[in-house]
């Protein structure tokens, strides 16, 4: 068939994963390295690690450009606060977007050189390309031209360096949706191969590029974060809006939804440097340090299925909602929760982009959130993401039923089920049904282990479970995420 024919052969099934890297614009950002490699002090010291050895070097807490090695083709590397600020944190610098000499004194010339030497080395180390935080104002350093002109120089500037993205986050013009929209323009004729992030301004979806979500608690990071896509999505803004999602860290629930990703958590596991726990990442709840198998799945599952903008495809939800609580302890908040404190958040239990709303059934009284996406390429994804609930996270499990599946288009399955069911167009006639983790090189053949009856193909959650895990590494703790195809 086709679309098994387009992948190759390894032993076994058929590899439905690609082997060429996904043109999504997901990206690792370095603001937490950044923070953990100095303890979380404060901002003046995290900005001070934005420099070419915390990238480069082989010290015990360097060499950044060496995480993520089995998706790094996929992912853009983001340079968060502060690439273009000297040693001497001189926040005049903010908004300056010329990588500073001092910080990376291995790279000489004018400003668009110095950017371009970085991003062939960046490249160069196997990521797709460069990516930057930006200050939302002008630098008084430079020239100082009419409002428009300071930025197109600055994108012509950075777009000839190769900066594939800008990360345009906080500062004067932060809560500005027209001075965001003016970049948006200016982007068209200075820099053409630059993608520019907004947030902070839920209106900018009527022309972003991507907006991200946001920063969220560990904690309560998934309802926080499916909350806020539900109130983008529902919003006026979204009708026909061009805009890719991004949802941050989340990456199963992204995948499941069709989100970008901006990558936070990092390998360096364990406490801080000085021994205190690591209060961003903390161990409670899902441990996300330990979840990084789940980040190779999700950015392997945009190979298949691209993320897709807001305002493709209908937006459904349920009128039931569902809320996390996580009962504080000292060190597990990068906010001022005191220990003995309950961090909360809500969202809906049932949400979907593109096609109707999942069946959920659970003889638990707390079910899990459950997401579904159909994508513009046909491709299918269903995501059952855990709870947070007092000092427990788990998933709890559930009978899913999705529908509007094609024999032949791969569906995108994450997370734990008790079962899952996929409502197809047709009659099923199957010659295999072909499973895989999607961090793995190859499927099996588990048409006997699913159950098949008319349109209806029903997987036991055991099986999503053993192939969506399969390829993990030890002591990981990620949710499974696996990729089905229906042969004919």
């Amino acid at each position: 068939m086709a679309v098994l024919a387009a992948w190759t052969m390894a032993g076994g099934g058929p590899n439905l994963v690609p082997e060429r890297a996904s043109k999504a614009p997901d990206y690792f950002c370095t603001w937490n390295v950044q923070g953990y490699a100095c303890d979380y002090i404060g901002a003046l010291p995290t900005r001070a690690l934005m420099t070419q050895a915390s990238l480069f070097g082989k010290g015990p807490l360097q060499g950044w450009l060496d995480f993520y090695p089995s998706v790094r083709k996929d992912l853009l590397f983001v340079m968060d606060d502060s690439w273009d600020v000297p040693v001497d944190n001189d926040e005049r610098a903010l908004g300056r977007l010329q990588l500073d000499e001092g910080k990376f004194p291995g790279f000489r010339g004018t400003p668009e050189k110095r950017l371009a030497a970085l991003s062939k080395a960046v490249v160069a180390k196997g990521w797709r390309g460069l990516g930057g935080w930006v200050c939302a104002q002008e630098c008084p350093l430079l020239l100082q031209k009419p409002l428009r002109e300071y930025w197109a120089d600055r994108l012509r500037e950075v777009s000839k360096g190769g900066m594939a993205y800008l990360k345009v986050d906080w500062g004067k013009h932060a809560g500005d949706v027209e001075w965001r929209r003016m970049l948006a323009e200016l982007r068209v004729a200075n820099g053409p191969n630059t993608v520019i992030e907004s947030a902070l301004t839920p209106d900018s979806i009527r022309f972003a590029d991507v907006y991200r979500t946001y920063d969220v608690e560990t904690v309560i990071s998934a309802p926080s974060t499916l909350d806020r896509l539900a109130n983008l999505l529902a919003s006026s803004a979204a009708k026909g809006s061009p805009t890719l999602l991004n949802c941050e860290d989340e990456v199963t629930l992204g995948a499941a939804f069709g989100c970008a990703y901006g990558v936070m958590r990092h390998p360096f596991v364990g406490a801080l440097p000085d021994g205190r726990q690591d209060f961003v990442f903390p161990p409670a709840c899902r441990d996300l340090k330990r979840r990084m198998d789940e980040v190779a799945r999700a950015v392997r599952w945009h190979r298949i299925a691209p993320p897709f903008a807001a305002g493709q495809g209908d937006f459904v939800r349920s009128p039931q909602t569902a809320t996390d609580r996580w009962t504080m302890q000292a060190g597990e908040s990068w906010t001022d929760r005191a220990a003995g404190s309950t961090a909360t958040a809500t969202a809906p239990t049932i949400m979907a982009r593109g096609m109707e709303l999942p069946s959920v059934e659970c003889e638990e009284p707390e079910p899990p959130f459950v997401v579904a996406a159909r994508y513009p390429n046909g491709c299918l994804s269903v995501g059952a993401i855990g709870r947070g609930l007092g000092r427990t996270y788990r998933t709890p499990l559930a009978d899913v039923r999705i529908a509007g599946a094609a024999a032949g288009r791969p569906i995108g399955v994450f997370g734990h089920y008790r079962s899952l069911s996929i409502r197809f167009d047709k009659p099923i006639r199957a010659k295999a049904v072909w499973a895989q983790d999607l961090a793995a090189g190859r499927s099996e053949n588990v048409m006997d282990q699913v159950q098949i009856k008319g349109g209806v193909l029903t997987l036991p959650g055991s099986l999503i479970d053993r192939v969506g895990l399969s390829a993990g590494h030890r002591g990981d703790l990620s949710d499974p995420g696996l990729v089905l195809v229906v042969e004919r």
